[in-house]
């Protein structure tokens, strides 16, 4: 079973554990818990070192995640409320993401989102992606040690490529939604679709795409594509 469940509706605070040679994940949160999750040390479970619903809202911190079956935070299903995502443990997208009308999602800078293969996500609510030039916000492949490391624990075995994850789409009740000083790296055609809305992207970088953006919107002349970088897609 998992180490740690932590259940709908549960607050817990979990702090300096060493969570170890659990048959699936180290720690499962699950439902609108909000658990405080810090300094804990995440080694040989078999699945992940934690995995949370969407809905949850883990605060996350100085945690580390060694020699799992993937060595990060997994991530699936529908968000809910307002939810912030902290610069600790690579996120793995390991399902299709939904982000509704009326929810938002702000990640901190620093942080890396690694999809599974085929994996995308929908953004009807608010998504607030906006790093620094020294600090900036990756979503990547699985496969791709470049950032984080070795997330999928298997050395060299696999090699990030183009289309290795999905597609986000972002739709016209998103234009609140911006990415600045972003990476995307090896994400479908394209990795992001703008869809009957205008957002910042701005100083972006979009490499190894099967293509970078796809605009389907008259209004983006508000939010001009400005200082990014585009290349291999």
């Amino acid at each position: 079973g998992n180490g740690i469940n932590v259940s709908t509706s549960a607050n817990p605070i979990i702090d300096h554990n060493t969570i170890t040679y659990s048959t699936q994940d180290g720690l499962y949160i699950m439902g609108s818990s909000v658990p405080q999750v810090s300094a804990n040390l995440f080694s040989r479970n078999t699945r992940y070192a934690v995995y949370f619903t969407a809905e949850s809202k883990p605060a996350f911190s100085t945690n580390q995640a060694t020699d799992n079956g993937y060595n990060g935070a997994a991530v699936s299903g529908t968000f809910a409320g307002a939810t912030t995502w902290a610069d600790n443990l690579t996120y793995i997208i390991a399902g299709n993401l939904n982000l509704p009308v009326g929810t938002s999602l702000t990640i901190q800078p620093g942080s890396v989102l690694k999809f599974l293969p085929t994996f995308g996500w929908t953004v009807n609510g608010q998504l607030v992606a906006e790093g620094l030039d020294a600090s900036r916000i990756v979503f990547t492949s699985i496969k791709d040690d470049n950032y984080d490391g070795d997330t999928n624990n298997d050395g060299t075995y696999t090699s990030p490529a183009p289309s290795d994850w999905g597609t986000l789409t972002i739709g016209s009740t998103a234009s609140t939604s911006r990415f600045v000083y972003t990476n995307i790296h090896y994400g479908g055609n394209p990795a992001i679709k703008i869809d009957l809305v205008g957002i910042p992207l701005n100083n972006d970088l979009f490499t190894d795409n099967s293509s970078g953006v796809d605009l389907r919107t008259s209004t983006q002349v508000i939010n001009p594509l400005s200082n990014n970088v585009f290349q291999r897609n």
